[in-house]
């Protein structure tokens, strides 16, 4: 599949993860082709938080820190221009108003309890894969069905998945090789 220009498609992936036991989170992105070949991946600077930001921020920290301080900042900084970007934070999808292409929370069935259900949500079956749940954000109700077909094709030729995986891998190996990353 290509995009209107004849160019291979092009997949975001962008995740926020904790890093150490102080709980230092870092932003990761990496974007391939429809094979799963890299294209381009960046990486944030380890964000420290302080007990009192713990504090005072309660349960609107993770989001703040995930959309605000490293979400924004990353996809301004993304060179390709990705068909879809695919996150695996539910409040990440809050990004799509700094995107400019779909922000899809993907998961597997199963994986968490949802309640109810709207136009900013779809299952998606396909061969290759168990069904998975493809929410948006509820301003951008028309991502939704952007996703799902264009889900339907990719998951027919790459695990949706994995590219999570590998950049958690490349981030443990940016924590033993590089010192800014520990």
């Amino acid at each position: 599949m290509a995009d209107g220009n004849g160019q291979a498609l092009a997949i975001g992936f962008l995740t926020l993860l904790t890093i150490n036991k102080e709980g230092e989170r870092l932003g990761a992105v990496l974007i391939t082709d429809e094979r799963g070949v890299p294209l381009e991946f960046r990486v944030t600077a380890p964000v420290r938080i302080s007990q009192v930001q713990r504090v005072i921020y309660g349960a609107s920290l993770e989001p703040h820190v995930g959309v605000d301080i490293i979400g924004r900042p990353l996809i301004g900084k993304v060179e390709a221009n990705p068909e879809i970007l695919l996150v695996n934070k539910p409040f990440l999808v809050e990004l799509r108003d700094a995107a400019n292409c779909p922000v899809i929370f993907l998961r597997r069935v199963g994986e968490t309890l949802s309640v109810g259900g709207d136009s900013s949500g779809v299952t998606v079956e396909s061969k290759r894969t168990q069904p998975v749940s493809l929410e948006a954000d509820p301003e951008y109700k028309d991502d939704i069905r952007e996703a799902a077909d264009l889900f339907r094709h990719l998951a027919d030729s790459i695990d949706l998945f994995e590219p999570f995986e590998r950049i958690k891998k490349a981030v443990d190996v940016l924590q033993i090789e590089d010192e800014r990353f520990r």
